[in-house]
């Protein structure tokens, strides 16, 4: 995503063997903070990527923010969460092409949800259905994830004493910038394709990572902190 004095837009995505670039014209978001019953919605297009078929895609987008109330998760695996919550739903509409001979190749039709803690102004849970249709890639696929980003545990006191990661910008092109809360430290830094490849590797306690060298594509960043925690992220490389 980026931020500017108009607001927030969506510079790409990834959902399963997926990738896109909004290159042509970024989802606009909108601008935050935003009331019960904003609504934005316009035009998007750029650039796809799949299991290593290059192409276009036009479509529309909508952003509302459509709820609000008390979000309540226990998850016996990963913790719980209990709080006030508003509700962000993004909707997209995509057609994709690979110019200039193969037009309308398939459809993308996705909906998110993005549920934002009021009290921190962070997200607690995003939800994503994505529906992926092409005859012409032989594909007819349903994604769906559920991800719970501040969960609480019988070992953490409070929220804050959690360890999160923010990658940005978010596709990078030569430079990828770590945000890092004060309660950890890095340890080891390392990034896999989407393949389980190795490419990166450094015991630095570096905030800044150059990947100018790295081929475009989605790839995973894991780090591992001096109190033992392993956390993973995705980012996109332009």
């Amino acid at each position: 995503m980026k931020e500017n004095g108009s607001g927030t837009s969506i510079t790409g995505v990834s959902q399963g063997d997926i990738i896109l670039n909004y290159s042509g014209t970024n989802s606009f978001v909108g601008l935050f903070p935003m009331s019960f019953g904003t609504n934005n919605s316009g035009a998007v297009s750029g650039t796809f990527t799949y299991q290593g078929t290059n192409g276009t895609f036009t479509g529309t987008a909508t952003s509302t923010v459509d709820a609000y109330g008390t979000l309540s998760i226990n998850d016996t695996m990963g913790g719980s969460y209990s709080g006030t919550v508003t509700r962000l739903r993004i909707d997209q509409t995509l057609s994709f092409s690979i110019p200039p001979i193969f037009n309308n190749i398939g459809t993308l039709t996705q909906t998110s949800y993005y549920y934002y803690d009021n009290s921190i102004n962070n997200i607690a849970f995003r939800y994503n259905n994505a529906l992926l249709v092409s005859g012409f890639l032989g594909v007819n696929e349903n994604i769906e994830t559920l991800e719970s980003t501040i969960l609480t545990t019988l070992s953490t006191n409070t929220i804050e004493n959690e360890t999160f990661v923010i990658l940005y910008p978010n596709p990078a092109q030569d430079f990828l910038h770590i945000k890092f809360n004060k309660n950890d430290r890095i340890n080891t830094i390392e990034i896999h394709d989407y393949l389980g490849r190795k490419v990166y590797n450094s015991n630095k306690k570096n905030h800044v990572i150059t990947i100018e060298n790295l081929k475009s594509g989605l790839y995973i960043l894991s780090i591992k902190t001096d109190s033992g925690n392993l956390i993973t992220e995705k980012f996109i490389k332009k």
